[in-house]
This record gives structure tokens, C-alpha cells and sequence, in this order.
């Protein structure tokens, strides 16, 4: 595939691909190029060693990773250095399968896939007979806008559509970055302003977002996307164990202690006089977890809450999520980078407890000159 940034995603569905990823005998590797602003690449002096790639899905910012570096072309020496972030360049890392009967030489016989577009952080330098040796922590393209904030400025929001909302706060806040945002109907109330509070300028995005069941995260290619949740889509992965299975090790954890069968709620809006709250709590004698017998309790204070109704909601909400055990799963398997956040896999691995589907959270990929497995965390659920 090359440089060509446009077929990759259907080239990552494609059924030659899928087939040739789950194969137990293939050659895989990995490349780095350095893009500028626009996602355009540059051509630089150097290269990287390593690189190491974390997924979050769960998180405001999905993307971080670390780069090795050895090659003194690419030693910070002023503010047009690749590395150094006064020069806005991004780090964008392809992870390359070789096609059936491929030539390893030729570019055109690789799929590449995009991991993720980053950009350079604060740089550690060790030089020594051997040379020299960096370690560079790499950032979601986000992180320079909630750094950045407003400047000292404010912005006027009132009564306007979400999708003009955050095309604004991104014009201000990360010019000439790529932003692609989808279609509402949803606008904000009037008035509306933001960078004259306390919040973060991450926090204002993520609230106006929210106002039309939308969210805001930087996509494989660094460009900050907002709209809708992605739904991966597609059949689950077959995770279960037997002689195929591509988990090679499992760990589970319980977590007994987050479990409630108590939640009071209450309001703390100055607005609510006298004030109110409501109890919600496991009143089935039948159940294991019956008040009856004894009371884990917690309880919740919010200003977002103004009548009985929306308090029980409130805590009824926390009850169903924390009346019972959460389990979390961690997964190792040869590297995949077409996992995303919520895809399904049946899981099965009887001797630790595990069955059933789960969703994924998280993924770490390292590549290098022997290319690790990969750890996959999958999304926190209760259990029985």
C-alpha cells in the first residue's frame, strides 16, 4: 500500500488480509515516517529503533506511545528538529504483514496499517561509547490542544450548533490541524461561553460533545474526529481455547470491593430547598446481597440532580453497575493492529473462570527488530 493513507481501512477489512493476519506462519514488520501538521509526510534524516504504541479506548485520549532512538541525525538541535515539538511535527507508525508470495524488498508486496500518528514529548539523551540512546514519550495530537487551552481568551458559544461549537474551540485553541466533525441538530443554550471558568478546554470540548451523544478523539492518522461513538462492527473474534486459539496467556481479576447493594443519592443544588435524595438498595431476601443481611454503602453528592426522580435515577444507575462483582480481563496475542475500541470476542478459557463475550478496552503493540505479542485489555463487566 505504500504512502497511500486512503485504502487502508479497506484494505484492514479485506478478506486476504483477515486470512493472512491469523495465520500462524507470516512476516510482519513496522515502519516510522514523520508528517507534519496536515498529515503530509517529511522527509527526514534518521530513524527510529522502536516504537511502542498504547490504545485506550476508555480514555479522553486514546493514543501515547514511546519511541527508542539511536541515530544521532535525529538528536534534537533547535526547534526544526523532528523531535523537538516546537517543529509540530508527528511521528506516524505503520505496522507492515507481508503478502502471500511477497518479496520483502518490495513496498508494493506489504499491507501497511496505520497504528497511530503522535506527537514527541520530553526527550531523555544517554551518550556513551556505544553512542547514543533516546527515549521519547510520543502524545495523542489532543494533548497539545488541552495544553494549549484558550490562552487567556474566551469564546462566545451561545445558541450555536455543536458541530460550529467545537469547530470553533479547535480553530482557537489548535490552528491548522486537521478536524473532521459530524452533522447535529443539537445546539447550545444562550448564553454559552467558554475560557472564562475552571474547566479545561479538554473538559469544555468533551461537555458540548456530550450534548449531542457525540465524543472527540484523534483517529489512527492524527486527525481529531468529532461525532458519534465508532461501532467496530462485525462478527466477534473467536478467542476460545483449543489447538488454534491465539491467546497465549490470560489474567483475570475480580473486584469484590467496588460491589454495593446500597446507593443513596442526594442533591446538592442550592436551588433544591429543602434538599432531596433517594435510596436505591437490594430488597429481594432471595438474593445474596439482600440489605437484610448486611449493607455496603455508598453514597453519592451531585449539583446535577434537582428532584426525588432524578436522584433515584442517579443512584440507580451506580446500583446496577456495582451490585456485583467486575471482572477485568488482559489478554496476550500475536500482534493484530485492527482491533478497536468495543470490538467483540467470545473468550474462553475454563480453567481461570472465563467465558462469554467480551468488548475490547485497550491494546499495546511494540515493534522493533523481534516484535513482541500484544496485551489486550478487555472492558471491565460484572459477573455473577
Amino acid at each position: 500500500m505504500g504512502d497511500d493513507v486512503t485504502t487502508w481501512l479497506e484494505d484492514m477489512r479485506s478478506a486476504a488480509f483477515l486470512t493472512e493476519l491469523e495465520s500462524p506462519v507470516r512476516c510482519v514488520s513496522a515502519r516510522t515516517e514523520f508528517v507534519d501538521i496536515d498529515g503530509n509526510p517529511v522527509e527526514v534524516d534518521g530513524a527510529v529503533d522502536a516504537l511502542t504504541v498504547d490504545f485506550k479506548g476508555e480514555s479522553a485520549q486514546n493514543w501515547a506511545g514511546s519511541a527508542t532512538v539511536s541515530d544521532k541525525g535525529l538528536v534534537p538541535v533547535g526547534s526544526g528538529s523532528p523531535l523537538d515539538p516546537r517543529a509540530r511535527l508527528r511521528v506516524r507508525h505503520w505496522w507492515r504483514l507481508l503478502k502471500p508470495g511477497g518479496v520483502e524488498a518490495v513496498a508494493a508486496d506489504w499491507w501497511e496499517i496505520p497504528l497511530a500518528t503522535l506527537r514527541p514529548g520530553n526527550l531523555s539523551l544517554s551518550a556513551g561509547r556505544a553512542g547514543v540512546s533516546m527515549a521519547i514519550p510520543l502524545d495523542d495530537v489532543l494533548e497539545e490542544a488541552q495544553r494549549g487551552g484558550y490562552g487567556g481568551a474566551t469564546l462566545q458559544l451561545g445558541g450555536a450548533n455543536v458541530a460550529d461549537a467545537l469547530r470553533s474551540i479547535f480553530e482557537m485553541v489548535l490552528p491548522g490541524a486537521p478536524v473532521t466533525v459530524g452533522t447535529t441538530s443539537t445546539t447550545l443554550p444562550n448564553p454559552y461561553e467558554v475560557g472564562g471558568g475552571t474547566q479545561t478546554v479538554q473538559q469544555d470540548w468533551t461537555a458540548i460533545a456530550a450534548t449531542a451523544g457525540w465524543v472527540v478523539r484523534s483517529d489512527r492518522l492524527g486527525v481529531i474526529v468529532c461525532g458519534p461513538q465508532a461501532d467496530p462492527g462485525g462478527q466477534p473474534l473467536d478467542w476460545q481455547e483449543g489447538p488454534s486459539c491465539a491467546v497465549t496467556d490470560l489474567d483475570r481479576a475480580i473486584n469484590y470491593r467496588s460491589m454495593v447493594n446500597r446507593v443513596v443519592c442526594r442533591s446538592t443544588s442550592p436551588e433544591v430547598d429543602p434538599p432531596v435524595f433517594a435510596v436505591v438498595e437490594d430488597t429481594d431476601p432471595s438474593s445474596s446481597t439482600f440489605v437484610g443481611r448486611f449493607v455496603w454503602q455508598t453514597e453519592i453528592k451531585s449539583d446535577a440532580v434537582t428532584t426525588m426522580a432524578a436522584c433515584e435515577n442517579m443512584a440507580r444507575a451506580t446500583f446496577e453497575r456495582y451490585r456485583r462483582p467486575l471482572e477485568t480481563v488482559k489478554l496476550t496475542i500475536p500482534q493484530r493492529p485492527d482491533l478497536d475500541y468495543r470490538q467483540l470476542a467470545q473468550v474462553a478459557r475454563m480453567d481461570a473462570g472465563v467465558a462469554g463475550e467480551y468488548a475490547v478496552s485497550a491494546w499495546t503493540i511494540r515493534t522493533g527488530p523481534k516484535p513482541e505479542p500484544m496485551s489486550v485489555t478487555m472492558m471491565e463487566r460484572s459477573i455473577r
